[in-house]
């Protein structure tokens, strides 16, 4: 017999529907096993649904990860591509026509870039560094590593190097430009070599880091 005031739980605990349940005393005390039943101590039956397996839980994180791993592809092929289209074509174009016609182009570039470029890359670095951490330390871990270094060597280019000057671009007037600006200009396309060539290394280790783990 259960003790007074105690309500049975039968062993089994498991809803129609075939989920497992599990149960759970109040305040965290431990139920009471008498005979074969178990009893609340405050005569209040409270249930909990079981926790996952291990290797679900497992196979669920993997997918995520997965999933961020696809992203951060994506963004990092997006942003290796602008930045080898801008330096090694659009680049080299402005140094073919007139001077007046150059600046007008690079302003108008920066006004544009200087928004588009920061949306891909930022997310691109925290995606690459969030598969690092989540990922383990599995058979692309070494490229993984490549991959974030050379993001973060990509904003210390950017924000130290290329975004000071795009800044003084921006107040270009192409009628009166600043004394020596093709001096700047070398500058800026000198940075951006090394620039431009973190973020193709990052796309690069990054796909390796993938075919790696999916071999």
């Amino acid at each position: 017999m259960p003790p007074p005031g105690e309500k049975p739980l039968g062993l089994r605990g498991a809803t129609n529907t075939g989920t497992p349940m599990c149960p759970v005393a109040p305040q965290f005390q431990k139920p009471i096993a008498l005979s074969g039943k178990i009893y609340l101590p405050t005569g209040r039956l409270m249930m909990a649904t079981c926790a996952m397996p291990d290797s679900t839980v497992e196979s669920e994180l993997q997918m995520g990860v997965q999933l961020l791993q696809a992203l951060g592809l994506t963004l990092a092929g997006i942003l290796a591509g602008l930045e080898f289209v801008v330096r090694y074509g659009v680049q080299p174009a402005l140094t073919t026509i007139e001077d007046r016609s150059s600046i007008l182009a690079r302003i108008a570039l920066v006004n544009r870039l200087k928004v588009v470029v920061p949306l891909i890359m930022l997310p691109s670095f925290l995606v690459g560094v969030s598969v690092l951490i989540f990922s383990g330390d599995g058979p692309g871990y070494a490229f993984r590593w490549v991959g974030v270094a050379a993001s973060i060597a990509l904003l210390l280019f950017s924000f130290l190097g290329t975004v000071p000057i795009n800044m003084q671009i921006s107040d270009w007037t192409a009628d009166a430009p600043p004394e020596g600006w093709q001096a700047l200009v070398k500058r800026w396309e000198f940075i951006d070599v090394f620039r431009s060539s973190s973020a193709i290394i990052a796309f690069i280790s990054f796909v390796v880091a993938a075919t790696v783990d999916f071999s």
